[in-house]
């Protein structure tokens, strides 16, 4: 009995992309042949899914596409810490394992031979456009740090990212092959004059793969304290003094309007972090009631009489239930931050920060997206309509 596995995912790979193993076998020619594929997350080491297929009759091969059971063993981690730290995003990425074997003999008595080869691989909660992901623009080990020099954050948020010192950010990052040590954050001046450079310790290291560290200026503010004269500030990962990953610039601005409330909508990106963008423009906000009624029998018996009463309610409203929504516009944008906004459009996880509430879950509910350019559009913004997630409720009568 002779198992081959000829191809498969890379060692991390995107949960929503194709996720296929092609194996073959020595004993294809056998009766009632069929190749057996035993899914394990490893969280569970005992509990498995099991596939069986028959070889393809062009070839004698087989291919197994796992990626639709494997996603289900992730679902995010929204951003919380408000500090400059490093949090292990255990919900976005799994372990699991591939146990192949095969299954043949007489219709009478088939005998399955599982376990006969495995791999024990790493999937994230990813979702790779198709086009870039099989063309290999876009490489998951972009983003491992340390695999290349400058490799990537879980981000196609453009640089030079404008921050108020009231807001929060969070960068997320693939640490498998390379022990990142700490963060390095160095602030600067308006004339690019160091002002200040600290480093914050990674103590979960190789232990955990998908990591996200607050980089924000209120988690700046919040942990090691802000110069009163930066003016914008660096962020890069290290290894034992070097830099292994890219250097991301954040500028400081100031923004107050006596009459527009600021939204920040915070949301999953398609690499799976978050990112987050502030909305300046004069919010729309409305509300949409359902109402159901009934109809109730008007009167009622006094003593041995039936009397009717002025106030008396024919209609009665039993449930009403409000969906408030919000129509936000982001200022002047450039073509690279409509590109990523994008992201914002499609994504299943948004949350939004207003007043005194902080990162409440809502929904993107526009249907369409419009690719503005400058070339075409010279100046232009991008508006966004979201429905909060939970629906307000008013009295029964």
């Amino acid at each position: 009995m002779a198992i081959t596995i000829n191809s498969q995912p890379d060692l991390i790979a995107p949960a929503y992309n194709n996720m296929v193993f092609s194996v073959e076998s020595s004993n294809v020619g056998n009766a009632n042949f069929k190749f057996i594929c035993d899914i394990y997350n490893d969280a569970y080491p005992t509990v498995f899914i099991r596939k069986k297929l028959p070889a393809n009759p062009s070839n004698g091969y087989c291919y197994f596409d796992i990626a639709g059971i494997v996603r289900n063993y992730m679902t995010s981690d929204p951003p919380t810490d408000v500090l400059v730290q490093f949090t292990d995003c255990t919900k976005s990425y799994a372990n699991y394992t591939v146990k192949f074997g095969e299954e043949y003999g007489a219709t009478s008595g088939i005998v399955e031979y599982p376990d006969l080869e495995e791999v024990s691989q790493i999937t994230f909660i990813a979702a790779i456009d198709y086009v870039d992901f099989t063309q290999g623009f876009i490489r998951v080990n972009d983003f491992n740090m340390g695999l290349n020099a400058n490799s990537r954050f879980l981000t196609n948020i453009p640089d030079n990212i404008q921050v108020r010192l009231q807001d929060y950010f969070w960068l997320s990052f693939i640490n498998n092959d390379s022990d990142v040590v700490d963060v390095l954050i160095r602030q600067y001046n308006s004339a690019g004059g160091l002002l200040q450079s600290d480093h914050t310790a990674d103590t979960l290291g190789l232990a955990a793969t998908i990591q996200q560290v607050g980089c924000g200026a209120a988690n700046i503010v919040n942990s090691i304290g802000m110069d009163a004269a930066t003016s914008y500030y660096t962020v890069v990962l290290s290894d034992s003094g070097h830099g292994v990953s890219e250097i991301r610039t954040f500028n400081l601005i100031e923004y107050c309007s006596p009459i527009s409330e600021t939204y920040t909508l915070t949301f999953l990106n398609k690499l799976g972090g978050y990112d987050s963008m502030n909305f300046f423009g004069q919010p729309l906000k409305t509300s949409t009631a359902t109402k159901s009624n009934f109809k109730k029998r008007q009167g009622a018996w006094n003593g041995t009489s039936y009397e009717y009463n002025a106030t008396d309610r024919n209609k009665v409203q039993y449930q009403t239930m409000i969906q408030d929504s919000v129509k936000l516009m982001t200022g002047w944008i450039t073509d690279e931050q409509a590109t990523w906004l994008e992201e914002l459009f499609s994504s299943p996880d948004v949350l939004v920060t207003y007043g005194d509430y902080s990162l409440i879950p809502v929904n993107i509910t526009d249907t369409n997206f419009t690719w503005k350019t400058t070339s075409r559009e010279k100046l232009f913004s991008l508006e966004f309509m979201m429905d909060f997630s939970t629906m307000r409720i008013r009295q029964q009568f």
